[in-house]
């Protein structure tokens, strides 16, 4: 993770971006920042949300990826599908800042995006890594994420994260096992999100530091050449 890049910004220009962004003042905001594909699983995370904004109707979900992306789903279709508005409940990222999934986001402009959130509702169906998950988590993001795969290590042992449990497995491309979320315990782990504020900002902080300490590329790129001149 670039930690100069990545890292909570100055809450005035979170404001401005907000505002540039179409999301209300004081809006929760839910968000997911992620490719479009097949194995992320993005319609989990629009079901949690439409159970969330029940009970917090002030939430918005901000989907920052290619909604027509190939390798994914309609997500125009899916938002409608569930009874969200797009512009008003679901916000997708303008053309000026992600035309589509080839070209992607500017890294600088992805770090505010990620400022804007509240929470990133990551229900992945499994990752080799999870790199956004890291990001988020770097500019002092909470992610409540699916029980699978990587996201446990990255939160260290879910002290920087909130897990949810896995429902059931699918057997996916390449035979591989993928997860589905149990969207029921992810509105609750969102519940216990925003209605605890104070344990969001020490989760946040404790990610924030887990970030410096773990994650910068400086560190990782080092931790790569020794490990490659040990095997040569």
């Amino acid at each position: 993770v670039d930690t100069l890049n990545y890292n909570p910004k100055n809450p005035k220009l979170v404001d401005e971006w907000k505002e540039k962004l179409g999301i209300r003042k004081n809006a929760f905001v839910v968000g997911r920042i992620d490719r479009n594909q097949t194995r992320k699983k993005i319609p989990l995370t629009i079901d949690a949300f439409v159970k969330f904004k029940k009970d917090f109707p002030e939430a918005v979900l901000l989907l920052w990826m290619d909604h027509k992306d190939p390798e994914g789903w309609d997500l125009d279709f899916v938002v409608k599908r569930a009874g969200l508005k797009e512009g008003k409940d679901v916000i997708f990222p303008p053309a000026s800042l992600m035309a589509n999934f080839m070209y992607g986001t500017d890294p600088a402009d992805l770090a505010m995006v990620a400022n804007t959130l509240d929470c990133h509702l990551w229900l992945t169906g499994g990752e080799g890594f999870g790199l956004t998950g890291a990001e988020t988590m770097a500019c002092g993001v909470v992610n409540v994420a699916t029980d699978y795969t990587t996201p446990k290590e990255i939160f260290d042992n879910w002290k920087c994260g909130l897990p949810v449990r896995v429902k059931y497995y699918e057997c996916g491309q390449a035979g591989v096992d993928r997860a589905f979320a149990d969207v029921d315990h992810a509105y609750e782990q969102m519940k216990w999100l925003r209605e605890n504020p104070d344990e969001r900002l020490a989760m946040s902080q404790a990610g924030v530091k887990r970030a410096r300490e773990i994650y910068p590329w400086e560190k990782i790129c080092k931790q790569f050449d020794e490990h490659i001149r040990g095997i040569l």
